[in-house]
């Protein structure tokens, strides 16, 4: 399979991550604004890892669906802890 049948055939595997990770839409649209974020803006996360998971896909990883789900996952956790990060202003 090519990269983009992959990320056609998975590209429900993102809305469903994100409406697990945080229970349901509504829950998760809340935590994104939370962070600073929309709830397409962590849908937009997930897609941007599907397509690299797409591409980086080796036909002897048999269960592309756990794969991707969990890449997903660790995208959304570092995208909001980086977006919700503290900075620290030199004064």
């Amino acid at each position: 399979m090519t990269p983009e049948q992959i990320f056609d055939n998975y590209k429900y595997v993102v809305k469903l991550t994100v409406d697990r990770m945080y229970k349901n839409e509504h829950q998760a649209a809340s935590v994104a604004k939370n962070y600073g974020l929309d709830y397409q803006d962590l849908l937009q996360i997930g897609y941007m890892e599907l397509w690299h998971m797409a591409l980086k896909h080796d036909t002897k990883h048999l269960n592309f669906f756990g794969y991707a789900t969990t890449a997903i996952r660790f995208s959304l956790i570092e995208a909001t802890a980086r977006k919700g990060s503290l900075v620290k202003l030199a004064g």
